[in-house]
């Protein structure tokens, strides 16, 4: 290793070693301290600037000295210490920083002995001759002080011993003739003074007199206090000492002085007691014996300068506590002073009240600028720009005879010139020692404060010094605050003198601050003079104020606002300086512009504390009172945003501040101001003339009344904010404009109302809700269908609020419009509403507006609270409707249980464990696998049977009870509604630690006290980095996303549950909890999951309906069943909806037959639902009921409208339960149901096997049969046997692809006898095509095999025609249940943008639908992502062809392709449907692929673009194998489909596909 760091290796290599020695721990340290002292000696510069700057030798060196740096830090040796010494002699060493902290973590990582030895050899050194002296400081400014601080107490004491004598010897000294040695001994006394100040600083005085005395004095008769008096006195003679040597350096000096006062001053807090002696030796200066103190200390040949922005560094020192709770007694504003605010000042300080404000002081970065720092255009650096924070003092100075001051705490101060000076930690610490150990009655004035106050005072003492005692005073407010009479003039006096500098500068803010802080907590006597001085001060702002960065300007505005506030009776306002600023003319329009703002905004905040506007008496410079308003209102006429508002505003002012009886000059004025208000008019300049009226009448609305005529004539021709704005005038004084309505009407209100104009719109809604009052109905009719079909799905919440207010009146105050059921409807849709804070609002409404006896509620639920638009929410909103009258209960506030499970009995619960009695199939007796087990007879008479517990079979209904929730999950999939926040402390005692929630007015209290602790709010620090757009820009969205993320988490502390008991292992829990709790946790739960609604709403009605008297079941059954039927009629068929109609149903029919509903309607609900499970568990029981109905009759044939109700039950079991794909149970059905004709069972088995050629084959044959009548084997079929037979043909079709086959047998159907037999087709028309809407069965079958029929053969017209002839409200089931088909019918069409806008909404019904389904109902769920893949790749191809640029290659299309090659359906799930689908669609899609690149590049602008062009006409056949290929797999698929043992040969299908 010593080799490796010999002399001879170059300095970058010694660097790679030297990375590693670390590594080598002590011994290998020592091994090479030589080798280690010779790269200091040999290869290090004296000094680090003699290397050039960022040259590769400088980048070698400082490699060096870092990894020296590092040995020392992690060996800790003194060795390496001592070889380090040479560079650390250097005071402005290029890496002095580095240096710092390596050295402060060395000192941070020494033990207690390791800090003892270092501090040895430090002394060494300071001991050492052949030290240079310079070295001397440095080793005791860097090491030996912090070492002392780092040692014990025995270690302290123990050093100290060995070393007192030699310091007292170096301290007591005189000073040598000779200059060069002069200086050494002034630097050597200079570093023993700062041990001996870190002596006193560590040790108690009873120490120091009796150990470390002992050693100074070794005397049998010393007294103790030899050392003490020794250090003071040579510290007192060096502080005072004026050393007469021009050549000496004054840095030097001043080091010399600084580090003596230091030194005294420890020595005096450790030791004295006495107030005199802090007052001589601290205070007292003798001018005529040249004994001066702050001369001595303070650089009075150096010139301070004050800027507006600073960067200071901030430094944790002992600062006296500020934070005082006097505030909240001694802030009286009138709440009645209204500040403008301008666009420009947007959400200043301006507009808002003094309490929510509090002074800011020191640098604090873990505050942030105030919200719209920013103006649009400023570029103000928002990432440097830091709020400096002041606290207010904690104890208030009592009436008491003596007063405490707070004792000191830790604050940051902020390290400008003045308090980077040594001696200002030490003098606040004075300052703290002494106002905590002395105490002062009220109104006494200590000498010392004296003293200072005379030497500030003095004529004589430097300017230097003043701003020195001046820092002093405002690091410390609260200490000086208690003697502010004396201070409030001179300060005022030197604040405003030249001295101080110019501008609104960070020292002038902190001035300001001080001053602004002794008005607020002190009761000052303002005398004469201070009314003066304090007028000329708050002049001195106004000139001051001016600065073209918003921020600053804004924090200047705050301060004189602040001062006029506070001194309003006690200042005379200079207005020459307002009519400069308002009359300012310069070339620069932007220094104009500011200018007159700053004016404009004094002037406000004078008239808004109540100050005159002119002032005979004093404003005589300002000209006169003519004069003064005439440049007023000039500035209402200045083509800026910034200056005519604000001039505006300052006009409402005054008119608002004027006496109630107003004089001449005040109505001459108001007469000035509505004459320059007429004239914009005149110049149809609408846009000032509105703005100009919005800011007066914020003000003083009375002013407006003139201009409404003139407003109204304008609307018209306005557009934009404009309009708005004028709206909103007329908004204010809705109420006393005559004839306002009629007004409205003449400026087109339903245009106002229908145009996507949300500000106009709101504003409109409010004027219409303001003057909703004096309307009749007839004039409320003119607008209201407007607002109807405007509103509800308005995008903002606001204009849906107030339309809802609108809707609310008139249904209270007009019986006409309640009992419309258009009004009705509307209200209820707001309980869909997305805004949370209008879903209560409506459901308070109706909870009100609904009756409140739980029967006639429960009625009103079901006949008039419903409509299609509520659905999805219905079954929450009915829930809590039901459960809200449970607040009308006395039980409602009662416990759930009386009382605790301890004191309760518990028995076993015997639960049996078998898997086979968790689950029962539910086997109908019609399966055809069961029937040869019935076929001798059957106890049950033909009846269901519902269970057999000995066949383990699993379907999908297995196990359901009467009612159950659906198996369909809810329409809004949720997860884990509660989210627990564990308690972050506590124990698990006894009982049940209680983790309470938090108290409703919890924060409050502590927001009120800090409101309360602190006082005015204003910004004293600017950062000086200059600011770019750009980080403007970033800023502004970082702070958006910050709010976005604050609103997510505001949302998720209002969803959270604070976990109220924690429990112990084995605790018994708490159940005495109140039913309130458990009411409201389910009210909000059925909120948010519709099958806890379901399940809650079917519990509360079944409790409701079997409480009831039977007499009372009976009356309420029919009208309940009559509003089911009008419920499953006209649903939307959503899944928890449907299911909780037919269990309420099923409720219904145990009591009375009489609500049975026609089994048609039952299916064909559960059908599209879809609910199947809920729909074939009501038919069932239909059956069993009708059964039993029959039993108890006399025996005779059962009339013919029960045959033809069962008969339909069956029917529609038949239809569920093929949807279910149960072909066992369907086969048993039929055949026992169903099959008269032996046809029937044969084509339904073939067809369930899959040979629909065969299956069709004898369709037809019983079809042809069927329309020769007969004839028959037996029995003619049933009319359900034929409906069977009709369906199944037309399935067939579907299945074997033959779509003319289909679309022909519907029009057929569709269309009359005669046009059928003209000829062969006859397209439809409108009133045929509505008829494939008229009936559920119609829409179930032939609507979706019309429109499948249609789509495959692409005959657009025909699916155009159906689209747009049909009514609306067939369009919007048209458009629900096939979205995609439409996208391909208007994409084939050319019609993009109609095309993405079906892709969007078959996407959101795909979602709904599938959050629909459960998940174990797979065949559903299959079916529905079947149908997605066409609506993807339609969606793929408008991304396609929405870009131009696609165009230009053909890698976008093979891109395209091969995910089109990848994403075939599956052989083994995905009938032959499905892949024909694809086929189709493809092939469509591939044809307009290739348009649109024959389009493109027949421009000309894309062959002159100078891509490479695409052969389009080779393409064509691409494309075309590209299809053939699709073709071929389908082909190959169908193959497989075919049963091998059908006997039936291949369906046509196959062989045009092959063609």
């Amino acid at each position: 290793m010593a080799n490796l760091l010999a002399r001879y290796v170059p300095l970058s290599q010694k660097n790679e070693v030297l990375a590693v020695v670390p590594l080598l721990g002590y011994a290998g340290v020592d091994m090479v301290k030589q080798q280690l002292l010779d790269i200091v000696t040999y290869d290090f510069p004296l000094n680090s600037k003699e290397l050039p700057a960022s040259s590769v030798m400088q980048a070698t060196y400082l490699d060096a000295v870092r990894h020296l740096l590092v040995i020392l830090e992690q060996t800790r040796r003194i060795s390496v210490l001592e070889v380090l010494f040479p560079v650390l002699r250097e005071r402005d060493h290029v890496a002095a920083k580095e240096i710092e902290v390596r050295v402060k973590r060395f000192v941070d990582a020494l033990s207690d002995d390791q800090a003892k030895a270092a501090f040895d050899a430090c002394m060494e050194v300071f001991r050492g001759s052949s030290h240079p002296t310079d070295l001397k400081a440095v080793v005791v400014e860097q090491f030996a002080v912090p070492l002392v601080h780092k040692m014990s107490v025995s270690n302290q004491m123990d050093v100290f011993r060995r070393n007192i004598v030699h310091l007292l010897d170096v301290v007591a000294a005189g000073l040598p003739v000779a200059l060069e040695e002069r200086e050494k001994t002034i630097i050597t006394k200079s570093a023993a003074f700062k041990i001996l100040e870190s002596m006193y600083d560590v040790l108690p005085a009873e120490t120091v007199r009796s150990r470390v005395n002992s050693v100074f004095c070794d005397k049998p008769d010393a007294k103790g206090n030899e050392l003490t008096a020794a250090v003071m006195r040579a510290t007192h003679l060096v502080k005072t000492e004026k050393v007469a040597d021009s050549l000496l350096s004054k840095p030097v000096l001043r080091d010399y002085h600084c580090s003596a006062l230091r030194a005294l001053a420890a020595v005096v807090i450790c030791t004295q007691t006495k107030e005199d002696f802090f007052y001589v030796f601290f205070f007292k200066e003798n001018p005529d014996k040249g004994e001066l103190i702050w001369e001595n200390i303070v650089p009075l040949d150096h010139k301070y300068t004050f800027e507006v922005e600073t960067n200071f560094p901030v430094a944790k020192e002992a600062v006296q506590s500020l934070i005082g709770d006097s505030y909240a007694k001694t802030t009286t504003r009138s709440k009645d002073v209204r500040y403008i605010s301008s666009e420009y000042l947007k959400d200043s300080s301006l507009s808002q009240d003094l309490s929510f404000f509090t002074f800011f002081a020191n640098v604090n970065p873990a505050h942030a600028p105030a919200a719209g720092d920013v103006a649009p255009m400023q570029t103000d650096d928002f990432a440097a720009d830091q709020l400096f924070d002041v606290a207010l003092p904690e104890n208030k100075l009592t009436n008491s005879k003596s007063a405490a001051v707070p004792k000191p705490s830790s604050s940051p101060i902020e390290l400008d010139e003045l308090n980077e000076h040594p001696c200002m930690p030490v003098m606040l610490k004075l300052v703290d020692h002494i106002t905590t150990k002395f105490k002062y009655a009220p109104g006494e004035v200590p000498k010392w404060m004296t003293e200072l106050n005379n030497k500030f005072c003095s004529p004589s003492t430097h300017e230097n010094v003043k701003l020195f005692i001046l820092k002093l005073i405002i690091n410390r407010p609260s200490v000086f605050e208690h003697w502010a009479n004396m201070w409030l003039h001179p300060i005022v006096e030197f604040v405003i003198s030249p001295v101080c500098g110019t501008g609104f500068h960070y020292f002038l803010r902190d001035t300001c601050v001080l001053i602004l802080r002794w008005l607020h907590f002190k009761k000052l006597t303002i005398s004469h003079e201070d009314t003066a001085a304090l007028s000329d001060f708050i002049n001195h702002l106004f000139r001051c104020t001016p600065f073209p960065k918003r921020a600053v300007l804004r924090s200047n505005l705050d301060i004189i606002k602040l001062f006029v506030e506070n001194c309003k009776g006690n200042i005379v306002p200079n207005k020459r300086i307002i009519v400069d600023f308002l009359t300012y003319a310069n070339k620069n329009e932007k220094a104009q512009k500011l200018f007159r703002f700053v004016g404009l905004q004094i002037l406000g905040v004078l008239v808004a504390n109540g100050l005159p506007v002119y002032d005979p008496l004093y404003d005589t410079d300002a000209g006169s009172y003519f004069k003064f308003c005439e440049v007023l209102l000039s500035n209402l006429g200045y083509p800026s945003r910034e200056v005519f508002p604000t001039a505006a505003e300052v006009c409402g002012l005054i008119l608002q501040k004027r006496p109630v009886q107003p004089s001449a000059a005040d109505s001459q004025f108001e007469d000035m101001l509505a004459k320059k208000i007429l004239a914009m008019f005149n110049k149809s300049d609408f846009g000032q003339a509105l703005q100009c009226l919005e800011k007066i009448g914020a003000n003083y609305p009375v002013f407006l009344h003139q201009f409404f005529v003139r407003v109204f004539a304008a609307i018209p021709v306005l557009a934009g904010e404009l309009k708005t704005l004028a709206l909103t005038l007329v908004k204010w004084c809705a109420e006393s404009i005559p004839q306002v309505f009629q007004k409205l009407e003449s400026v087109k209100l339903d245009d106002l109302l229908r145009h996507r104009d949300t500000p106009t719109q709101f504003v409109t809604l409010k004027i219409l809700y303001e003057i909703l009052p004096s309307l009749t109905v007839t004039e409320i009719g003119s607008f209201f269908d407007t607002i109807i079909d405007v509103f509800p799905a308005h995008p903002v919440a606001e204009c849906r609020q107030t339309y809802y207010d609108i809707l609310c009146w008139c249904f209270e105050k007009h019986l006409s419009l309640r009992t419309s059921g258009r009004t009705r409807a509307s209200l209820l849709r707001g309980i869909a509403d997305t805004s949370p804070e209008i879903r209560e609002k409506i459901f308070a409404f109706w909870d009100a507006h609904t009756p409140a006896e739980i029967v006639p509620r429960l009625t009103a639920i079901f006949s008039d609270l419903y409509t299609r638009e509520i659905e999805d929410h219905w079954l929450s909103f009915c829930t809590n409707m039901l459960l809200n009258t449970t607040k009308l209960t006395h039980d409602y506030e009662r416990t759930l249980f009386d009382k605790p499970l301890s004191e309760c009995q518990f028995h076993d619960l015997k639960i049996n464990p078998s898997w086979e009695y968790r689950s029962h199939s539910m086997t109908p007796m019609f399966s055809s696998q069961s029937q040869e087990t019935n076929e001798g007879g059957d106890s049950s008479g033909g009846m269901i049977r519902a269970t057999l517990e000995n066949q383990l079979q699993f379907s999908l209904t297995q196990n359901m009870p009467m009612v159950s929730l659906d198996p369909s999950q809810s329409a809004q999939r949720t997860t884990l509604l509660f989210h627990f926040v564990p308690p972050t402390t506590g124990s698990f005692g006894s009982a049940a630690t209680a983790v309470m929630p938090p108290p409703p007015v919890f924060g409050k209290a502590q927001f009120v006290a800090s409101q309360e602790d602190r006082g005015p709010r204003v910004r004293r620090r600017f950062a000086s980095t200059p600011a770019t757009q750009a980080i403007i820009l970033a800023q502004l969205k970082k702070k958006k996303q910050l709010e976005n993320f604050q609103s997510k988490q505001a949302e998720l502390r209002a969803a959270q549950v604070v976990m109220l008991r924690k429990y112990r292992t084995g605790e018994l829990p708490d159940v005495q909890f109140r039913r309130k709790d458990v009411i409201i946790t389910l009210q909000e739960l059925s909120k948010r999951d519709s099958s806890v609604a379901r399940k809650l709403f079917l519990s509360v009605f079944e409790g409701i309906f079997w409480s009831q008297p039977k007499e009372e079941k009976g009356k309420l059954i029919k009208p309940l069943h009559d509003c089911l039927q009008n419920l499953l009629q006209t649903t939307k068929y959503t899944s928890p909806f449907i299911g909780t109609l037919h269990d309420v149903d099923l409720i219904m029919i145990r009591e009375s037959t009489e609500a049975l509903l026609p089994p048609g309607l039952v299916g064909a609900s559960a059908y599209r639902a879809p609910s199947l499970q809920t729909g074939v568990l009501l038919l069932e029981e239909m059956l069993i009921l009708m059964r039993r109905r029959q039993q108890q009759l006399p025996k005779k044939e059962p009339s013919q409208e029960v045959t033809k109700f069962v008969d339909e039950c069956w029917a529609q079991l038949g239809v569920l339960y093929k949807a279910t794909h149960e072909e066992d149970i369907l086969l048993g059905l039929y055949e026992k149901h169903f099959s008269r004709q032996p046809q029937t069972k044969e084509a339904l088995m073939l067809e369930l096997r899959g040979d629909y050629h065969g299956a069709i084959q004898i369709y037809d044959e019983v079809t042809k049969l069927l329309d020769q009548g007969g004839p028959w084997q037996e029995t003619a079929p049933s009319p359900h046997e034929t409906e069977l037979w009709e369906t199944g043909r037309l399935e067939c079709m579907n299945k074997l692809l033959r779509w003319r086959n289909l679309l022909d047998n519907i029009v057929v159907e569709l269309s009359d006898t005669e046009e059928a037999a003209a000829a062969q087709r006859v397209p439809l028309k409108g009133a045929h095509l509505n008829k494939l809407f008229s009936e559920q069965y119609m829409q179930l079958g032939y609507l979706h095999y019309y429109v499948l029929s249609t789509f495959n053969q692409h005959q657009w017209s025909d699916l155009s025609e159906l689209h747009d002839s049909i009514t609306n409200d067939n369009r919007v089931v048209l458009e629900e249940l096939f979205a995609p088909e439409l996208g391909y019918m208007f994409a084939a069409r050319d019609d993009l943008e109609m095309a993405r806008y079906y892709v969007l909404a078959s996407y959101r019904s795909f979602i709904d639908r599938w959050s629909k389904l459960h998940p174990l109902a797979l065949e559903a769920r299959q079916a529905n992502l079947q149908k997605l893949q066409k609506t993807v790749e339609l969606e793929e191809f408008l991304q396609l062809v929405q870009n131009d640029k696609n165009f230009q290659s053909l890698k976008p299309l093979d891109n395209l392709l091969d995910r089109w090659r990848f994403r075939y359906p599956q052989v083994s799930l995905d009938d032959i449907t499905v892949w024909d689908n694809v086929g189709n669609t493809r092939s469509l899609l591939l044809e307009k692929v290739h348009e649109g690149y024959a389009k493109y590049w027949q421009r000309p602008s894309a062959k002159e673009a100078g891509n490479e062009a695409v052969n389009v006409s080779a393409l064509k056949p691409a494309l075309l194998l590209e299809r053939a290929a699709i073709f071929r797999k389908i082909s190959d698929v169908a193959r497989k489909k075919i049963e091998p043992g059908c006997g039936r040969g291949v369906p046509e299908a196959i062989n045009e596909i092959d063609a």
